[in-house]
C-alpha cells in the first residue's frame, strides 16, 4: 500500500506514524515531486512508476471525488470513501467502489473479480 498525497511527504509520514498506521504503508509519494496537484494524469503516472505498477493492477481509494476521478481516467481502479464529501456531482465519472467508509471500500475493492 502507498499513499499518494497532495500535502508534504514528511506530513503524511507524520500522520502514519500518529495512528499506527506505518506498518501497512510501504511508501509516501507527494505530488510535489510532480510539481502539480491531483487530479491531472501526470501524477498518477507518477506514482505508477514509482511502484512499478500498471493501471490495471492497481486501485486508489480516496474521500475526495476529484482524486479518485483523476485517477480513473487514468485507468486505475476506484474506490471513494462518502465519509467526507457525502455524494459526488455528476461530471465525476462514477468510482469502482464506493462505501460510507474506508473499511467499506477496501472489502468491495477484494470483492472485486481478479
Amino acid at each position: 500500500m502507498v499513499c499518494l498525497s497532495n500535502g508534504a511527504t514528511r506530513t503524511t509520514r507524520d500522520f502514519l506514524q500518529r495512528t499506527g498506521l506505518t506498518p501497512y504503508v510501504e511508501q509516501v509519494l507527494s505530488v510535489a515531486d510532480v510539481r502539480s496537484w491531483k487530479p491531472p494524469a501526470r501524477v498518477y503516472h507518477y506514482a505508477l512508476e514509482k511502484t512499478d505498477c500498471v493501471a490495471e493492477q492497481a486501485a486508489l481509494v480516496a474521500v475526495h471525488a476529484f482524486d479518485y476521478h483523476g485517477a480513473h481516467r487514468v485507468g486505475l481502479t476506484t474506490g471513494w470513501s462518502s465519509r467526507l464529501e457525502g455524494y459526488y456531482a455528476e461530471i465525476f465519472a462514477p468510482a469502482d467502489i464506493v462505501g460510507a467508509d474506508l473499511v467499506e471500500v477496501a472489502q468491495g475493492l477484494l470483492d472485486l473479480p481478479a
